[in-house]
């Protein structure tokens, strides 16, 4: 289970009071992060300084929420780690940084697809498998 602060207006709270996420809704904001660095390769493209500062502010709070929202320790100290960083460094610095989060954000979100995929493969194999054995081996001829 992932743990998330309770929060009305959308801002983070450092009160105790918790509400447990699922992992689904974890891979949510997680989702959200992703698209948000999407807006900010555009706005940074187009040049779009106001658009650019606002997007940083929100990746930061997103990052926050993936930290704060996540029940393995570890997870949460590299989440909070990150978000730190980002907040710290400078405007070349910050895009490189966002380039790494971008590309992990992508394994987390896409992972659960892959999985079922492989899963789906390996019951088609084994269907086959199966088929050849019962048919003597006929299934391999007639797919060939």
């Amino acid at each position: 289970m992932v743990q998330f602060p309770d929060s009305d207006n959308g801002s983070m709270s450092d009160s105790s009071d918790t509400s447990t996420l699922t992992e689904e809704e974890w891979r949510q904001t997680a989702a959200k992060l992703q698209k948000k660095l999407r807006k900010h390769n555009r706005a940074q493209k187009r040049g779009d300084e106001t658009t650019i500062k606002s997007l940083e502010r929100e990746i930061g709070e997103l990052m926050r929420r993936l930290a704060q929202g996540h029940s393995d320790p570890a997870v949460r100290a590299e989440w909070a780690r990150r978000a730190d960083e980002f907040d710290k460094v400078s405007e070349v610095d910050k895009q490189n940084i966002l380039l790494d989060i971008g590309k992990g954000l992508g394994i987390i979100v896409a992972s659960p697809f892959i999985l079922a995929g492989g899963v789906l493969y390996g019951a088609g194999l084994l269907t086959q498998g199966l088929g050849n054995l019962l048919t003597g081996g006929m299934m391999g001829k007639v797919f060939k």
